[in-house]
């Protein structure tokens, strides 16, 4: 690896180690500008006997006209798929031996797993630090790119720049989608205790780690609100108020965990802003992860019912 994929990688790894506010933004910072490589394959039915052979290993090919390799996509256990993106050549596995190696600006690969409908983003470095990079994080690059060329402006040093706001946003929808939902599935009993028990004080701890220093978390708990209800026997349903946003960013505004007591489990949803004035949409966070988007939210007057309905639906046979 050269010096300048060195330090990539190693902001891979601090990243994992830490998964911080500032080394998310570092990491995705030494990733703009840079060139990624791609395992790559050739449509069924191209004629492989015309691909040339390179002089020495890792050359640039000049490939036929009419031969164009289409980068190779990974699915996860979860059934998500990926574009693997390696931060050098000689980072691809060997085995199985790639048909030919792709390299193209992350940039351009950031659009393709945006405009492919079958892919859920991208995967740096997947058999190393597999750092996964889902569509909401690819659409801000992307927005913030266009944003650039039309004021006629690069960022400096080819740097993602982002105003407070979007920031704020950005980690916001990391805890909101990513990190809260986990603490959930991974211990209901635990996570919901603690929601009913210390209320504002868990739901702020949650925000509080993506930062390096808690104390900079900007949502004091007066901004926040816990209502747990038991709603039936056996099931509890916990509002949770999330912390006021300013203009439309894509954030949730409320989140509902619903627990079932003797079966230990748990359902989690969010209400989120859209582009639209007045119009929310509902989010659903899986056990493993995945997130999908349910529809427009009804009147907050009517969430409560519609947290209910979407619980029966997929508790009786809805997929």
């Amino acid at each position: 690896m050269n010096e300048k994929q060195e330090k990539l990688n190693a902001l891979l790894d601090t990243f994992l180690e830490d998964q911080s506010r500032e080394n998310k933004i570092n990491m995705v910072n030494a990733l703009l500008g840079t060139t990624v490589f791609l395992p790559g394959v050739f449509p069924p039915g191209t004629d492989l006997s015309a691909l040339p052979k390179p002089p020495n290993p890792g050359e640039r090919l000049q490939l036929p006209k009419g031969m164009n390799p289409l980068p190779a996509i990974m699915k996860n256990k979860n059934g998500e798929t990926f574009f693997p993106a390696y931060v050098a050549q000689e980072l691809i596995p060997a085995e199985p031996k790639p048909q030919v190696v792709i390299n193209m600006p992350f940039m351009a690969l950031v659009t393709m797993a945006i405009n492919n409908p079958i892919v859920n983003g991208i995967a740096v470095n997947p058999f190393k630090q597999n750092v996964l990079l889902r569509e909401p994080l690819l659409k801000a690059l992307k927005e913030d790119e266009a944003k650039r060329k039309a004021a006629g402006a690069a960022a400096p040093d080819g740097k993602l720049q982002m105003t407070p706001e979007q920031a704020q946003a950005f980690f916001r929808r990391k805890v909101e989608t990513e990190l809260m939902p986990k603490a959930l599935y991974d211990d209901p009993k635990g996570f919901t205790e603690k929601l009913c028990d210390e209320q504002e004080k868990t739901l702020r701890a949650q925000y509080e780690r993506v930062y390096k220093n808690p104390a900079d978390c900007p949502y004091p708990e007066s901004d926040l609100s816990v209502m747990a209800l038991s709603i039936r026997e056996g099931l509890l349903l916990i509002r949770l108020d999330l912390p006021p946003v300013k203009g439309l960013q894509p954030v949730a505004v409320r989140a509902y965990v619903l627990y079932a007591e003797e079966e230990n489990k748990a359902d989690y949803y969010t209400i989120e802003l859209t582009q639209e004035k007045d119009v929310h949409k509902i989010g659903r966070v899986l056990a493993d992860g995945r997130y999908e988007d349910i529809g427009e939210a009804p009147p907050e007057g009517a969430e409560l019912q519609r947290m209910l309905d979407l619980y029966d639906f997929y508790h009786n046979g809805g997929n």
